[in-house]
């Protein structure tokens, strides 16, 4: 992935979850190495997961949860959700669940979810939450373009202590400013 020349994009895409990845998300979502940057730590059971699942079917939810694929091999899930029309804006999180996946699938997966938000959706705000511990994701918000917003100091119990969340947004028209610099980071290099 890392070379001289623009990754070819095309090998890269982003499709919505479905049923039958369920296993594999959940195999990612409690390996070690993945819950250690999450808010909710615990391992989570087969039951909760698809519990989660059908809710969102059954809700007709508008969050999106995406798997990310290279050369149709799945490596990642990123996610929005909180969908809010009146305000115009959601969440986001991210992660990529295959220790060997190629260097720089998360900016990819990112910059991917991104395009599609805003200028497919026409979102006009993403906002995003990092465990102040979290140097990874901080440092790929910060290459994406995203303003920190603030910091909630000691705001989630875990482990016996209180953690600091990083508070980042990305907007639209600054997106539209910086996405070709971002592309050119992301794929280049």
């Amino acid at each position: 992935m890392r070379g001289k020349t623009m990754a070819n994009r095309h090998s890269f895409q982003l499709r919505e979850l479905a049923e039958d990845d369920l296993s594999l998300v959940l195999d990612w979502r409690n390996r070690d190495f993945i819950r250690s940057h999450m808010f909710t730590d615990r391992l989570i059971s087969w039951e909760e997961h698809t519990a989660w699942f059908t809710r969102l079917k059954i809700e007709q939810s508008e969050d999106k949860f995406l798997i990310f694929e290279v050369e149709g091999t799945p490596l990642g899930l990123i996610s929005f959700t909180g969908m809010d029309k009146r305000h115009n804006r959601c969440n986001w999180g991210f992660y990529i669940g295959e220790p060997s996946a190629p260097r720089g699938s998360g900016g990819i997966m990112c910059y991917l979810g991104l395009e599609l938000m805003f200028e497919q959706y026409n979102l006009r705000k993403i906002c995003g939450e990092v465990l102040g511990f979290n140097e990874k994701s901080i440092k790929i918000h910060h290459k994406l373009g995203f303003t920190q917003e603030g910091t909630l100091k000691r705001h989630l119990n875990r482990n016996g202590g209180f953690e600091d969340i990083i508070v980042f947004a990305h907007f639209k028209d600054e997106w539209d400013c910086v996405k070709e610099d971002v592309k050119q980071l992301i794929f280049l290099s």
